[in-house]
């Protein structure tokens, strides 16, 4: 799988093969980094991201054991982790600007086994009309050891998982100055499952799980233009 991406490579059609790790363009070859449940990863920049934009991670869990053998395709793409933005109609702020790499868990309850990773960088300077969003996508593969229980999800196809359309993909970043910034994508992993176990004790669980579901849906809207070297462990 892909683990390199030459810098001046975008995809703009969130309908192409392409999207989703960019491998027609590429001739890389990928090692699979084995990694603990729980444990840091990271993809490192080749330099500073200069577009403004936010950040989302994806994972895949290869069907047949062999992520190097697995191309991603189908509904099997779970959230892992993303770097949003916060506007309010006076500013809009960038949080993943200016970094050189991005890290983040891997889910403590994810499964053993071998995984896909995908990091997108959506680029928003051009994204006012359709198709001028830019993503900046790289891919790794990782193993995966001393996994939990749980089911990722919810599971997402790539490409699919977009329509281009999107509050946070079709934007105007400069005038107006959005109010609010909504992340694309599905739930992080991990968010809703958390928010169950929390409640499962609780009595009012089914009274208050609608309530409950749009408080967590805002804070994961509220949670990195371009991320071209292979997966890293930490």
């Amino acid at each position: 799988m892909l683990t390199h991406v030459p810098l001046a490579l975008k995809v703009t059609d969130v309908t192409s093969q392409d999207f989703r790790c960019y491998t027609s363009q590429t001739n890389a070859k990928a090692s699979t980094a084995t990694v603990t449940a729980g444990s840091t990863i990271g993809f490192q920049a080749d330099q500073a991201i200069y577009h403004p934009g936010v950040i989302n991670v994806y994972m895949a869990k290869a069907p047949n054991g062999d992520a190097s053998s697995f191309d991603g395709s189908g509904q099997v793409w779970f959230k892992v982790y993303q770097m949003t933005a916060t506007a309010n109609g006076q500013t809009i702020t960038f949080p993943s600007s200016s970094m050189t790499s991005v890290n983040f868990q891997i889910p403590k309850n994810l499964p053993s086994g071998q995984y896909l990773v995908r990091i997108e960088q959506i680029a928003l300077h051009a994204a006012s009309t359709f198709g001028g969003a830019q993503f900046y996508i790289s891919c790794g593969q990782i193993n995966v050891t001393n996994g939990g229980s749980g089911t990722p999800g919810p599971l997402v196809s790539i490409p699919g998982v977009y329509t281009g359309n999107e509050p946070g993909i079709l934007i105007n970043i400069y005038y107006p100055i959005p109010q609010t910034y909504i992340q694309p994508g599905p739930l992080q992993f991990g968010i809703v499952a958390d928010l169950v176990s929390r409640l499962s004790g609780v009595g009012e669980f089914s009274a208050n799980i609608s309530t409950s579901f749009f408080v967590i849906c805002t804070i994961a809207s509220n949670q990195f233009n371009r991320f071209d070297q292979a997966l890293s462990a930490h």
